[in-house]
C-alpha cells in the first residue's frame, strides 16, 4: 500500500463512496493538467519509482516551500466504455504550479486531476478501500 498520511484511513469519520466520486472526476475531467516534472536533489534523499505518495509527504517535509496535492492520473481509454482514475500525488511548487517528483519511464506524461477531497477522505479512498485506481463509465 502507499504512504499517504499515517494512520488517517483507520480513523476516518467522513466516508467516500468510490463508485459516485469516480464518476464526479469524470466530470471533473476537463480540469485534469499535465504536471511538469521537478527534479529534487538532495544529498540524502532521492525520489522513488512507484512511490509518488511516500516521495511527496517526504520531499514537502523537507522542503517546506512544496505543498502536497493528492489526485488522480487520468486516462481516457478511446476503445474502452470506461475512463480510468490512478491515485497520484505530485507537489505544489511556490510559483502555485504543479510539479512531479516521482521518477518516472513512462514514454507519455499523463493528466493529473487534484481530488478535491481532504487528506483524511483521499487516504480513505485510496488505502482503506485499496483503490489505486478508480473506474468510471463513460456517457454516450
Amino acid at each position: 500500500m502507499s504512504e499517504i498520511t499515517p494512520n488517517y484511513a483507520k480513523t476516518c469519520t467522513v466516508f467516500v463512496d468510490p463508485d459516485v466520486y469516480a464518476i464526479k472526476l469524470l466530470e471533473r475531467a476537463g480540469e485534469a493538467v499535465v504536471c511538469g516534472r521537478i527534479l529534487i536533489e538532495n544529498r540524502d534523499w532521492q525520489p522513488q519509482a512507484n512511490m509518488c505518495h511516500h516521495n511527496v509527504t517526504t520531499c514537502c517535509e523537507l522542503h517546506p516551500e512544496f505543498k502536497i496535492v493528492r489526485g488522480w492520473l487520468y486516462f481516457d481509454l478511446p476503445n474502452y466504455s470506461y475512463a480510468k482514475f490512478v491515485a497520484h500525488s505530485v507537489v505544489r511548487a511556490p510559483d502555485g504550479e504543479l510539479g512531479d517528483i516521482t521518477p518516472s519511464n513512462t514514454f507519455q506524461d499523463y493528466p493529473f486531476l487534484v481530488s478535491g477531497l481532504t487528506e483524511e477522505e483521499y487516504a480513505y479512498v485510496v488505502e482503506e478501500l485499496g483503490n489505486q485506481f478508480l473506474h468510471a463509465p463513460k456517457i454516450r
